[in-house]
């Protein structure tokens, strides 16, 4: 399960700013479950992301920026049956999209 506020401001027609917050619910499942006691754990997650848009002749290029504050639930025992740590990991990521209409000089609705 998964739940996500966000908010979005356009700083400029080509600069898109995002904040957010999600909360995750992983439950266990296969053979080889993620951790290693086989139980479900709650992931809560800060970011923010700065997305850059441009054009180069006929390509369209965007370029995002993430960063990612993670507090992942995990079990200090086996003998606890709820996540009683939340540790702090960190994540940046990014992104580069890369658009190029297949017909003409710019990509249109209904168009390759």
């Amino acid at each position: 399960m998964v739940c996500f506020l966000i908010v979005n401001y356009q700083a400029s027609p080509t600069l898109l700013i995002r904040a957010g917050y999600a909360w995750i619910e992983t439950y266990p499942y296969g053979e080889f479950p993620i951790n290693g006691l086989g139980r479900d754990f709650t992931e809560h997650r800060l970011f923010q992301m700065a997305q850059l848009s441009h054009k180069e002749g006929r390509f369209e290029l965007q370029h995002r920026f993430m960063l990612e504050q993670r507090f992942v639930g995990r079990y200090s025992s086996a003998a606890v049956t709820k996540e009683d740590e939340f540790p702090l990991l960190h994540r940046a990521r990014y992104m580069l999209r890369v658009q190029a209409p297949l017909k003409g000089r710019e990509i249109k609705d209904k168009t390759a």
